[in-house]
């Protein structure tokens, strides 16, 4: 059944509404019903709508509004408009929103039928493909070309690019020159052994046709598989903006959490504005990086890298692909297979004579592999030693058993040193947002778009943040309001109006409502008895 809630602030049309829908078709239920925008967007998310029916007028909260908020949380959520007014004076927004159909008042069941059919048609739509893994395997064999796909695993770890590969590339429909480009990586959330085969193999063909079906033909798409991951290669003339393309991957893992009931998350790189010298290795880099952040996230999220960090990922500027091999793994977490290289690395050098002249340089350039990955240089020296005394250190060793463990030893400390400046720069980002709304909540045009603009972050990275403390911007910015207003309404000569001015409600009906809903007691009722009880 279809998860459907109704807002409008109408009792009559509301209950007329909840009677039609019942009559009119099994496959709809209602899960809420509401009178104005507020109380509807408060339980949208946690109520898993997949249809709201919302009038535009309505009180505190628009239709429009509440359907576009609604939007960050439910990427796929389907909406029909109730409306007396001109459809033209909305079209280009509701539009935009991605809105099904409209309902004139006074309503009538065959007109509610019609757009009900049409909301159900585009559900059903959406995540049906993913119903027959015999079908999809099958119409997959020709869909990604295997070649191309080598030749883009090839592309991403080139600091240059051979003249050959790019002609062998646009011989494939491949343009690397293009003026803007971006590179996604799709990873499982949970371990492949906890999800099998057979339903591994689903999502990888389920994820291919949606993000075909989510960029064609409008965007360049070349999607292609490294390592276990799925990966998108986007160009063209002119991208869009970092906020839709937030909206299409949020569409696209909704739909495989909804198709195929697993999670998975996207480290988008930054958008490459200069095809002269492109460098695909660190763009694909930059989208492991962002990749690394979603255990801080609870997984199922799209992270940007331009949301993570300000500046490039300092990789170090080794050829041989063993030195790099520790830096990247080092620098995205993979504590295990850095050990592992080592180990190799270590054991082969040792057991082979020929490599006897060249060990301590050998050492040496694995040490500056692994201190290339530090993110934090000045509390590496406070819990290790210095950079100095490292380098000096390893050269004494003797023994290759002491070597790794010393080896290890600081691969755990860099490992630990990264895990917190993650955790820390995630902190500063929560506390700029939270500054921001503490210094604009009396505002009353403060909105997540607002912070967004001023901070430099996306709203979706807004939400993920706010997210990691169970948290959402509406509820949030309430419960500061809420207690700026308590504190306000003690003293006993200010107007409620005034109050309600002061911590950004123009509306003062609108503020009675939240404070109420918030406190079970109107601001009226706590002048009168709330102050006796302090």
């Amino acid at each position: 059944m279809y998860r459907v809630i109704i807002a409008d602030d109408e009792i009559d049309v509301r209950e007329r509404l909840v009677n039609m829908v019942k009559n009119i078709s099994d496959d709809f239920e209602i899960v809420g019903v509401f009178e104005n925008g507020y109380d509807a967007l408060e339980n949208v998310t946690k109520l898993k709508t997949d249809l709201i029916i919302t009038d535009i007028a309505m009180p505190f909260i628009s239709g429009l509004e509440l359907i576009k908020q609604a939007k960050i949380s439910l990427p796929l959520v389907k909406s029909i408009i109730i409306t007396g007014y001109d459809k033209f004076d909305y079209a280009k927004e509701a539009i935009k929103l991605g809105v099904l159909g409209y309902i004139s008042k006074p309503i009538s069941q065959d007109e509610l039928k019609e757009v009900l059919e049409n909301a159900k048609s585009k559900i059903v739509a959406e995540v049906s493909y993913g119903t027959s893994t015999a079908k999809i395997f099958k119409e997959d064999i020709n869909y990604l070309n295997v070649i191309r796909s080598g030749d883009l695993s090839k592309l991403i770890t080139l600091k240059e690019i051979p003249e050959f590969l790019q002609k062998k590339l646009q011989s494939e429909g491949v343009d690397v020159n293009a003026d803007q480009a971006v590179i996604a990586i799709f990873d499982l959330d949970a371990d492949f052994s906890s999800i099998g085969f057979e339903k591994i193999s689903l999502v990888n063909s389920c994820l291919r046709r949606f993000i075909d079906q989510e960029f064609s033909p409008d965007y360049n798409v070349a999607i292609f598989e490294r390592m276990e991951n799925t990966c998108v290669y986007l160009y063209g003339n002119q991208l869009c903006d970092i906020e839709e393309l937030e909206d299409k991957f949020s569409k696209i893992i909704a739909l495989i959490n909804k198709t195929c009931e697993v999670n998975l998350s996207a480290g988008v790189s930054n958008i490459s504005c200069e095809a002269k010298g492109r460098n695909f290795r660190k763009l694909f880099r930059h989208a492991k990086r962002a990749l690394e952040y979603r255990t801080l996230f609870g997984g199922n999220d799209v992270i940007f890298f331009d949301n993570i960090s300000n500046q490039e990922v300092k990789i170090a500027k080794v050829d041989d692909n063993e030195y790099s091999n520790l830096t990247f793994d080092l620098t995205y977490g993979n504590i295990r297979e850095v050990k592992e290289r080592i180990a190799k690395i270590v054991n082969n050098i040792y057991e082979d004579k020929s490599f006897m002249e060249t060990i301590t340089f050998i050492l040496t350039n694995m040490t500056t592999a692994l201190l290339n990955a530090c993110r934090n240089f000045t509390e590496l020296y406070d819990k290790f030693m210095t950079q100095d005394t490292i380098y000096a250190t390893i050269t004494k060793i003797k023994e290759k058993d002491n070597i790794l463990k010393f080896f290890n030893e600081l691969v755990d400390t860099i490992g630990q040193i990264n895990s917190r400046n993650r955790e820390k720069s995630i902190d500063v980002a929560m506390d700029q947002v939270l500054n921001y709304i503490h210094l604009h909540y009396c505002d009353d045009n403060i909105c997540m778009e607002e912070v967004s603009k001023n901070l430099g972050f996306s709203i979706s990275y807004i939400s993920q943040l706010l997210k990691r403390r169970d948290l959402t911007f509406t509820k949030y910015l309430t419960s500061l309001r809420m207690e700026k207003a308590k504190k306000l309404l003690n003293d006993k000569n200010k107007k409620i109006i005034n109050v309600a001015m002061e911590v950004g409600y123009t509306d003062p009906y609108y503020f009675s409502h939240c404070f109420k809903k918030y406190y079970g007691v109107s601001p009226q009722g706590y002048k009168n008895n709330g102050q006796k009880k302090q």
